[in-house]
């Protein structure tokens, strides 16, 4: 838990619409996210997005039922599908394979950097940015 609270000291504050509940789907999120190493600062929104869909989902949820009863669900039933499929969209989107995600056309995520800024290779003491991709070297005699 304590890598998670340097993370969340790292990224953007929650939203302020996210309930209690809310903040504990999208911590639940996060920690997979980061268990998988794929958890940045630009999809730290989303999984805010996809919390918020699953908070909605669930204050409605309770409700629904009792409303089918009495004949007048339709539009909380709407309203329940909607939240349902974005956060079902979402997730799909925040978990899937690296795979999934080149075949689908979105970018490649990268990981967060929790160690800190690195310092320079020469040992001047400068520190430098850290760069997650290093250049691909070409074979020897190939073009």
């Amino acid at each position: 838990m304590e890598m998670m609270d340097h993370l969340l000291d790292r990224l953007p504050p929650m939203a302020e619409y996210l309930s209690e509940v809310g903040r504990k789907h999208a911590l639940a999120l996060a920690a997979e996210m980061v268990r998988r190493r794929i958890l940045d600062e630009g999809n730290w929104h989303t999984v805010q997005r996809c919390a918020f869909s699953r908070q909605e989902y669930d204050r409605l949820a309770p409700g629904l039922e009792e409303a089918k009863d009495k004949g007048f669900a339709e539009g909380d039933a709407q309203i329940w599908r909607t939240h349902f499929n974005d956060a079902l969209r979402l997730e799909q989107q925040l978990l899937s394979t690296p795979y999934a995600r080149a075949k689908a056309g979105q970018a490649i995520q990268t990981s967060f950097d929790f160690d800190g800024p690195k310092s320079s290779p020469d040992g001047g003491g400068r520190v430098v940015a850290f760069d997650p991709y290093k250049p691909l070297d070409r074979r020897a005699g190939r073009r």
